[in-house]
């Protein structure tokens, strides 16, 4: 279905050879490239929650695990070392993002030039940081004493040594960024989440050998290190095999590339760095002033990572698409874009959301027992609760991301930074780990709040109205729900029987997707899914010819 495409890219690369920097043929598009985008938007969605299928395999199997084998103080301590090692990784996600933006507006607009040059300079970037992340990480680990005084010493030798060998395999693979984002650029999800799933099923398998051997933080930190080392190699083989290893060059870096490069992340940085203090401080703060609630807090945490990592695989998808689409299109195009997107992405964190929140007492005590459900419940129903705030508005945040706006709105994320900081310092020391999760809730309401009223008055990729954005896009999908939300928890709720419950659940979720199919989307949305679903599906196509 490509060749028309691929040929003349061919042509040009041989006409022009004398100018080019690359002595070979060019890439080819991808094969799928002649589908419908909706058909490839699906594809990668799907490849996102198929790497997401391990993620939740090791988010379910390894903390029961894991809470039944090491003490509470060895399992809060484990936490809060993995907590600080993703420090290393605060601006992955973000970059990788980044990266998907320049692959793709290079890369589909068949400039392979530009695409060696960036990509390269980029790498160098990365490489310089990393060293930079190295030295960082291991002055945490030395100072770490001075911040958790209630971390046995014997515990605190072994947490040391597991933050340098976590935290520096994090660092001396960060590299890679660049590979990753080239996959989610050219929309080849599908090596992203080979890559992810084979690392953390490899790092999830040996802590969990070692935890069950009593082997000690060390040896599980070790175990997580292979699987993170995984990763790139996965990368880097499929970069290979994709014939595009040849646009990674030394003589390809450009300083100007790198500066573009630069400017762009700068404001998705200074968003990263506000989300470190919206999300990724808890745990530390918890760990500092109500040490013996950590553990539960870092349950809690997962728990509510179970809406945040699936809506948010899904929407990652739309980077590629809506950057090579932004240059182009106008503002009330990207504004019907953003409308319609956010009516959808509300519907689906609603219906990952309602069975989530009302079935988590069940859902703790299966996975967790009785004790860590009894003491994490409230804090993941909070949690869950200023996740489902905050992430309304990630399909406009995303939009103007992919059109270079994110310095306009940079006030939200840093107001609901700090207003969440202070909060949880001030409301920890009254409530303990409760306290602090309620200053993430406050700050998820600041957040959102921001955007409306400064965020949107100066973004111009995209014209809409604020009312039809929160009535429309947020508040009839949260209207259609309650009445399923609220005939589940009393049914939930007035059964004794795990059976029985299940049920309630499950016919909530059914409930949920057939009001939201009737109801929230429009005749043009269910035409796009069935559309999509004919080119995802052989069978669909069979029956069409």
């Amino acid at each position: 279905m490509s060749t028309h495409k691929t040929e003349p890219l061919m042509a040009s690369a041989s006409e022009s050879a004398g100018d080019r920097r690359f002595n070979r043929a060019a890439p080819s598009l991808p094969p799928e490239s002649g589908a419908p985008r909706v058909a490839r938007l699906a594809r990668n969605a799907i490849a996102n929650l198929l790497r997401l299928g391990a993620s939740w395999l090791v988010i379910l199997l390894v903390p029961p695990v894991l809470v039944r084998s090491l003490t509470h103080s060895e399992y809060a301590t484990w936490m809060l070392v993995l907590q600080i090692a993703a420090y290393s990784t605060l601006f992955d996600s973000a970059l990788q993002m980044s990266v998907s933006r320049f692959v793709a507006r290079a890369f589909w607009a068949s400039d392979w030039d530009l695409l060696g040059e960036t990509i390269s300079s980029i790498t160098l970037l990365f490489t310089l940081a990393s060293t930079v992340v190295l030295g960082g990480i291991v002055v945490l680990a030395l100072v770490m004493g001075h911040f958790f005084h209630s971390i046995p010493p014997a515990l605190m030798y072994q947490a040391k040594w597991s933050l340098i060998i976590v935290g520096g395999a994090m660092a001396i693979v960060f590299p890679a960024s660049s590979l990753a984002g080239l996959s989610l650029g050219i929309e080849k999800n599908q090596v992203n989440a080979i890559a992810g799933s084979a690392s953390k099923l490899i790092g999830a398998a040996g802590t969990v050998w070692a935890a069950l051997h009593h082997q000690g933080l060390v040896r599980m930190a070790l175990w997580t290190s292979l699987g993170i080392f995984v990763q790139p190699a996965i990368f880097l083989l499929a970069t290979i095999r994709q014939d595009l290893w040849s646009f990674f060059s030394p003589r390809l870096i450009r300083m100007k590339r790198a500066w573009e490069f630069s400017r762009f992340c700068s404001a998705a940085l200074v968003a990263q760095i506000s989300g470190l203090f919206i999300a990724g401080l808890d745990l530390p703060i918890v760990a500092a002033w109500d040490f013996s609630n950590a553990g539960y807090y870092a349950i809690a945490i997962i728990v509510s990572n179970m809406l945040t990592v699936p809506y948010g695989a899904v929407l990652s998808t739309l980077v590629p698409i809506i950057s090579s689409r932004s240059a182009e299109e106008a503002p009330e195009s990207m504004g019907r874009v953003t409308l319609r997107t956010t009516r959808l992405s509300t519907g689906l964190l609603l219906w990952i959301a309602i069975p989530l929140m009302v079935g988590m007492p069940l859902f703790l005590r299966l996975w967790v027992g009785k004790e860590y459900a009894l003491n994490t419940l409230l804090l993941g129903e909070v949690l869950l609760a200023a996740n489902l705030v905050r992430l309304t508005l990630m399909p406009y945040s995303m939009v103007g991301f992919s059109a270079g706006e994110q310095n306009k709105m940079l006030v939200s994320p840093g107001v609901e930074a700090a207003v969440n900081v202070a909060f949880s310092l001030l409301l920890v020391r009254s409530m303990g780990a409760a306290g602090v999760a309620v200053g993430t809730l406050i700050g998820s309401f600041f957040g959102v709040g921001l955007h409306f009223w400064n965020s949107m008055a100066y973004t111009r990729s995209m014209s809409f109205k604020k009312t039809e954005l929160l009535f429309q896009g947020i508040l009839q999908p949260v209207a259609w729900s309650l009445p399923v939300a609220i005939a589940c928890a009393v049914l939930f709720f007035l059964t004794g029987s795990i059976g029985i419950k299940l049920l309630v659940l499950a016919a909530a979720v059914v409930a949920l997707a057939f009001v939201f199919w009737k109801a929230v989307l429009k005749s043009e949305d269910r035409t796009m899914f069935r559309l999509a679903s004919g080119h995802l599906l052989p069978f669909s196509r069979r029956a069409e010819g």
